[in-house]
């Protein structure tokens, strides 16, 4: 309130700690009594998509923390002198100090792991990028590691099986049910609308579930559309009563402006229904380039109040940090090797600079 931001506020994207489900909770049922949340509050808590994809990577590298804790020794051991580096391949029989060299099933199970990972480190680079909307994006990326966990779950080789089971787990828990602003971000998308959901719901959800997930997500739609209208509607009216008392040479004028409120108010077709029904956008080029904000700008005349709508929840953040953060361990021997030492100015007492 002090910042007058009370009626602002959209959404709110947090990482998953237990504190934070408490607050939104708390800031929910304010924001419910000082003004309504759009589309009932189901856009409201945005949870982290880099944290869910951290949560579920450290169940994968769990199962292997004792060989990359014995790599992660082993670089330090061999990197600390380049004598060492140069005789690598026979450091384990020649020094007797060296004690965390990885064995030949260990450094395969490691391959087998980067195999897993490379789906989620593709994704999290996806979703981190700062210069284009993420939002629409994830819902692909999602149907990728679901359908990759559902292979590898049924795995031949026990390590990969027990593993990935134990990352499908964590899947299902947050990603297991409907997510409506990724759903609705992606149809928002004019290269993916309902056919992304089409392609992706058979494939994350069994075939009733994902019936009425398309269900949930197109009323999603079209009560966030509605309310949008609606807020839209009141000064169009206005405009329809003057039209009516305009006399002489401006007649025209005015009949076309009467013509522009009543076609937008009272279309044969809403604007939602006319981007839903055409083809989706051919990407020319590099589809990596395409930028779904600008594709909306282009088009805001053909759909104002559509385009306002696409605008916000394009602009929603789907994770908080930054994708070289994602998959940290937050171990201490991280934070102890990877500090740098800075030399910053300082000021002494007599107003000279000093390094410190």
């Amino acid at each position: 309130m002090g910042w007058r931001i009370q009626n602002k506020v959209y959404t709110i994207s947090v990482d998953n700690a237990l504190s934070n489900d408490v607050a939104i909770k708390v800031l929910k049922e304010n924001f419910e009594v000082s003004g309504k949340l759009l589309c009932g509050d189901k856009l409201f808590h945005v949870r982290c998509c880099a944290h869910i994809l951290n949560l579920i990577v450290q169940d994968g590298l769990h199962q292997i923390s004792h060989i990359i804790d014995d790599i992660y020794e082993s670089v330090l051991y061999i990197n600390s002198s380049e004598s060492r580096l140069k005789v690598f391949p026979r450091v384990k029989e020649r020094d007797i100090n060296y004690h965390n060299n990885p064995s030949d099933e260990d450094l395969e199970k490691v391959e087998k792991v980067c195999e897993v990972l490379k789906v989620f480190s593709g994704s999290i680079k996806l979703i981190s990028g700062s210069d284009y909307s993420t939002s629409n994006l994830f819902l692909k990326e999602v149907c990728v590691m679901k359908c990759m966990l559902d292979s590898k779950s049924e795995s031949e080789d026990d390590f990969i099986r027990v593993m990935v089971r134990k990352m499908k787990q964590k899947f299902d828990k947050y990603w297991g049910e409907c997510n409506v602003l990724m759903s609705v971000s992606a149809v928002l998308d004019p290269r993916l609308k309902m056919r992304v959901i089409q392609w992706t719901f058979p494939k994350i959800y069994f075939e009733a579930e994902g019936r009425t997930n398309m269900v949930t997500v197109l009323d999603a739609l079209y009560e966030l559309y509605g309310e949008y209208v609606q807020a839209n509607q009141g000064d169009g009216h206005g405009a329809i009563g003057e039209v009516a008392a305009v006399e002489g040479a401006e007649a025209w004028n005015d009949f076309s402006t009467f013509l522009d409120v009543v076609e937008t108010i009272e279309p044969s077709q809403s604007e939602l229904d006319c981007y839903l029904g055409e083809g989706c956008h051919k990407c020319m080029g590099d589809h990596d380039s395409f930028d779904a904000l600008q594709w909306w700008k282009a088009n805001s005349t053909k759909f104002p109040e559509l385009s306002t709508m696409a605008r916000e929840i394009l602009a929603i953040l789907i994770t908080t940090v930054a994708s070289e953060s994602a998959f940290s361990v937050g171990s201490k021997k991280e934070e102890d090797e990877d500090q740098l030492e800075i030399q910053l100015p300082v000021l002494s007492v007599d107003g000279s600079q000093q390094i410190g």
